[in-house]
Parts: C-alpha cells; structure tokens; sequence
C-alpha cells in the first residue's frame, strides 16, 4: 500500500444540481428547508466559488469529472454521452473517478 494514502478510506459524496445557484440553507438562504443538504454541509467542504463553464448541464458534467472546459471536451450540449468522450481522450488522461480508484 501507498504509504502517502491514508489508513482508512475515506468516503466523498459530491451533490451536483441544476439551476439551483446558492438555494440552500448552508448558503445562507433564508426560505431554504434543505435540512438534509445542510447537515451534509455542516460535516464536509462548502464551494462558496464554483461557477459552471456552459449554460448546460451535460457540459458542466463532462467539465466537473475531467477538469476540462468544454472546448477541449467538444461537449456543447445534452446530446452526446460523456462516455464517449472517455474513449477518445487525451493520452493519459484520467477522470476523477478513476483518480479516486487509483488512489485507493
């Protein structure tokens, strides 16, 4: 085992969603009844600056799993699978998930 790695596994639950913006009482919403999402949040980590790289959700996806924009993902809209993509990426090339299986 890597010695860097920690001794246990830790667990990482990333929420995605759509059209949503800061509607959430961890965001200081106050109409918010998101109780669930909120402790969630009070336990982990809160991106107060993270901005979508298109206006749809099929390229912000492919955008948040690769670290790629979507020029380079040639993903524009909701048509294409972003499995497809993996098949043809760069040499080398590696998406998150797979970072995390490599990491243990």
């Amino acid at each position: 085992m890597n010695s860097m790695l920690p001794d246990f596994t830790p667990n990482v639950l990333i929420f995605l969603s759509h059209d949503i913006g800061l509607s959430y009482g961890c965001y200081g919403d106050p109409t918010a009844r998101t109780p669930t999402v909120d402790a969630v949040a009070s336990e982990g980590i809160v991106f107060d600056n993270h901005f979508c790289h298109y206006p749809l959700c099929g390229p912000s996806r492919a955008n948040m799993f690769t670290g790629l924009e979507p020029p380079r993902t040639e993903r524009f809209d909701n048509r294409h699978f972003f499995a497809s993509f993996r098949r043809s990426g760069p040499p080398g090339f590696q998406t998150l998930s797979e970072r995390f299986i490599g990491a243990g």
